[in-house]
């Protein structure tokens, strides 16, 4: 199934996407045999270009027609994406991504923060190749938002209660920005006017938003392929949503494991029985539902910016949402 809907979203913009990836390849080279090294590495272990995905798309639905300006741009954002996990990985000692061992678990934390550093140069490269003052602006303030995230969330941990509106606000932040400013800078490549970038501003928040509540879904039911077990971000003093909902609206006292848990020294035992009581007590299917909600108003928008859209890009968004809903890992 998530074959076939991939295939869908890359249907509207094979050529352009086929072009992309060759370019994409191409700027992970380096002179020095050790740094050329660590980029092949990194390079090899991609994900599905979702982020660069959106923006072929939302071009094509402005009828904006690919260039280099575009491939330029879509690399920056894969690019400043791929560097923040890295150094996610090394905050969180994570040693697992995308199935894979982290840069941080193959090598160290030191390599893995400075790979990243230097992937996050690329990235401001291929920006600046865009020469858009105002594309300039929204990646600060982007990479701002990333930052602000992350220090959010360590914060969190200091609070004694579970807030929803709190959760929104972190992963608002970390996830669902770059798929905003993704969207956002398409209708400014395509010279559109303020209101309206706006409104794909808006359009990518909702489509990050739901990636990142099928992330934290994936984190306490996790697939086969992910090859991790379940609960991590609970190990990391991390509540999202399934396990803020269930454990809002259960009539137990969970306070003592509440702080155990931010604390980041809860039990197993304490950690199994968070994670069963939000699998078994409406915490993943209020997330779907969440999910579902976010699609039906990114629709809404959609068809506001452009109620003539073409077919068949409007089945590819479609598809966007339903393999963000139906992945695996």
């Amino acid at each position: 199934m998530s074959a076939d809907l991939y295939s869908k979203i890359i249907e509207p913009v094979s050529t352009e996407f086929t072009q992309f990836r060759d370019y994409y390849k191409s700027l992970f080279t380096n002179e020095n045999a050790y740094v050329n090294m660590l980029l092949q590495h990194f390079a090899q272990n991609n994900g599905k270009f979702m982020r660069p995905l959106l923006v072929f798309l939302l071009a094509k639905l402005c009828g904006y027609k690919s260039d280099l300006v575009l491939y330029s741009l879509a690399s920056s954002f894969e690019l400043l994406h791929s560097a923040s996990l890295v150094h996610d990985d090394v905050v969180d000692n994570s040693f697992v991504r995308r199935g894979n061992h982290s840069v941080n678990a193959l090598y160290n934390n030191k390599i893995a923060v400075l790979l990243g550093d230097y992937v996050l140069s690329l990235s401001l490269e291929q920006l600046h190749k865009t020469q858009n003052i105002s594309l300039l602006r929204e990646f600060a303030l982007l990479s701002e938002k990333l930052s602000e995230g992350e220090i959010l969330q360590l914060n969190s941990l200091k609070l004694p209660t579970l807030s929803e509106s709190l959760y929104y606000d972190i992963i608002n932040r970390k996830t669902a920005y770059l798929f905003g400013v993704c969207a956002k800078s398409v209708a400014i490549l395509s010279d559109f006017e303020p209101h309206l970038a706006d409104k794909f501003m808006d359009l990518g928040l909702l489509i990050g938003n739901c990636f990142q509540i099928k992330d934290d879904v994936m984190d306490i039911v996790p697939s086969e392929q992910m090859n991790k077990t379940s609960g991590n971000d609970l190990k990391e003093g991390k509540f999202t949503l399934p396990v803020i909902y269930a454990l809002n609206n259960s009539n137990l006292d969970w306070s003592n494991a509440i702080s155990q848990i931010k604390s980041c020294n809860a039990s197993d035992s304490v950690l199994k029985q968070v994670t069963d009581y939000a699998i078994n007590n409406g915490g993943v299917e209020y997330s779907y539902s969440v999910m579902q909600k976010l699609k039906n108003q990114a629709f809404e928008l959609l068809f506001s910016i452009n109620k003539n859209a073409p077919t068949d890009v409007v089945e590819a968004i479609s598809a966007y949402f339903d393999l963000i809903i139906e992945r695996k890992y």
